[in-house]
């Protein structure tokens, strides 16, 4: 099983690619065999004591106009998986 990433960013539709820092932290997180997944601040919330997250598993990738590819958003628990933001 490979490590999961959340991390938090810019819509990957609007990053630039060769100035955006957090997508280079996902591009050698992917480049390293994890599995990647991205959120928006405005896509936590709190249930209990628990942080949650609507996330998307996406994949990198440095090609203008088509930085990344991503699937239907899920519902994740963030404290199993690792967070950069």
């Amino acid at each position: 099983m490979s490590l999961r990433v959340a991390i938090q960013m810019d819509p990957l539709e609007h990053v630039n690619i060769d100035g955006d820092t957090t997508f280079a932290l996902a591009e050698t997180a992917q480049a390293r065999g994890m599995e990647i997944f991205v959120y928006q601040p405005h896509d936590m919330s709190l249930e209990g004591k628990r942080v949650t997250a609507r996330v998307r598993p996406a994949k990198v990738q440095r090609v203008p106009g088509r930085r990344a590819s991503s699937a239907r958003p899920s519902h994740s628990i963030l404290r199993r998986t690792s967070t950069l933001s």
